[in-house]
């Protein structure tokens, strides 16, 4: 982007003429322009000469060379960004730029460094692990073109909570009926903060609410379908509820008491047999 001079001194010619001598440019050896001023056509770590022939209007001296090294513009780019965009413990999270430029027109090099809280922790386009809830990542991305770096550019972000989770979910016991305190048990429960387990269990009889917590006491019947839902939770987010459930067997009804009459019977009686007192669970009807 600069325009070049080249310039002489110590023209002697014995025959007292005047000085016509010429100029050549060479851009890396090759032939770039004539005339003592060179305006573009060159890029960092170009190598210039300027050939400088003395001439008195009929005969050409000796050459004279004089060379220039182009300086390297650092390169740079405008933006970094992250994604994703609010990263969590565990999440693979990448790096990347845009904007890049580079006043010589040199190819892409530049690299990213990961900081973990300020210290180093990656050079790589992406990173996964090392961090947690509440760190400070950052992206920093370093403008390179093979030969000089330019102003790094960083975004940070911080580190989210990452939901936990659980395996199974299964109604206890397996066998029960309207008589059976039911309890909801889950397996696998992880959070990668290792937050404690303060999971949230929700009961339901053929589909509709009927009471929260680990136990169920009443509420059900003979072929109800009872189920636990139970919503991983680790005091700051839920993760994703999963569901055991368990049919209800039917329970046999009682009896308070059985009466004959007459009482006292003859032989040729007809006997009858009564009851009372018949209790079902499952208030299904009697069929005694």
């Amino acid at each position: 982007g600069t325009d070049l001079s080249c310039s002489y001194d110590g023209y002697d010619d014995l025959d007292f003429d005047a000085d016509a001598s010429t100029y050549a440019w060479t851009i890396n050896g090759v032939p770039a322009g004539t005339g003592p001023t060179l305006s573009g056509g060159f890029v960092g770590l170009d190598a210039i000469e300027c050939i400088v022939t003395p001439n008195d209007g009929e005969d050409e001296g000796i050459p004279v060379v004089g060379t220039f090294d182009v300086i390297n513009s650092p390169p740079s780019v405008s933006t970094v960004t992250i994604d994703p965009a609010a990263p969590q413990t565990g999440d693979t999270v990448s790096c990347a730029w845009a904007g890049y430029a580079d006043d010589d027109g040199h190819a892409d090099a530049s690299y990213v460094e990961w900081t973990i809280n300020g210290d180093l922790a990656v050079t790589a386009p992406t990173i996964t692990g090392g961090f947690t809830s509440g760190d400070e990542l950052a992206c920093r991305v370093v403008p390179f073109d093979g030969t000089d770096a330019g102003e790094p550019v960083v975004h940070a972000v911080s580190i989210q909570n990452s939901a936990p989770s659980i395996s199974t979910v299964t109604v206890y016991p397996l066998v029960a009926t309207a008589e059976t305190m039911l309890t909801c048990s889950w397996a696998g429960y992880l959070d990668l903060e290792g937050e404690e387990d303060v999971s949230e269990v929700q009961w339901f009889v053929n589909g509709d609410p009927v009471g929260t917590g680990p136990t169920l006491l009443s509420g059900y019947v003979h072929n109800d379908e009872v189920s636990c839902e139970v919503t991983p939770y680790d005091g700051i987010d839920y993760g994703i509820a999963l569901s055991g459930s368990a049919s209800i067997g039917n329970t046999a009804p009682t009896l308070a008491s059985a009466t004959i009459s007459p009482n006292p019977a003859f032989r040729t009686n007809e006997l009858t047999c009564s009851w009372d007192g018949y209790s079902d669970p499952d208030g299904e009807v009697d069929q005694s």
